[in-house]
């Protein structure tokens, strides 16, 4: 007869679940907090999901979690996007980037590490964090990061 426990503790995917919730906050917050400091009304992130979108169970929801909880917390004015097809990312992430709009672009996923790395140079004084990839480079601008699995 075979016998099934259940195994106490969170599990790996769990852990990285947490640490994704958390990370897009508190980088959020953290972030926006000595670049500009406590005393701006509203700051204004845009997270850009990759081509999956919210309800991908994953990176995607997740930073949606961590980026209400940075939006309740830290005051901080979000606006979600998800590009309709790979082709649209780069023109999509020029966009934003050179809009001016935002203190924090924060892209999800490994599918945007090529329209960032076409991207980060032309707009130095845009800031963009990485989620779960690297482009490889050291930018001023740009954070990546990256879960151990």
């Amino acid at each position: 007869m075979l016998i099934m426990r259940k195994r106490r503790g969170i599990t790996k995917l769990t852990a990285i679940v947490i640490a994704i919730v958390f990370a897009v906050a508190i980088i959020a917050g953290v972030y926006l907090y000595l670049t500009i400091g406590p005393g701006v009304e509203k700051a204004k992130v845009a997270i850009l999901f990759d081509v999956g979108g919210r309800g991908d169970l994953s990176f995607n929801d997740m930073a949606w979690l961590g980026a209400e909880k940075a939006a309740e917390d830290f005051k901080i004015e979000v606006t979600y996007l998800t590009p309709p097809s790979l082709a649209d990312m780069k023109p999509l992430l020029e966009e934003y980037a050179g809009s001016g709009e935002y203190e924090l672009l924060v892209l999800i996923g490994f599918l945007w590490t090529t329209p960032l790395n076409e991207t980060a140079d032309k707009y130095p004084d845009q800031k963009f964090a990485l989620i779960d990839a690297t482009t490889g480079v050291e930018r001023p601008n740009e954070v990546d990061i990256l879960f151990r699995e």
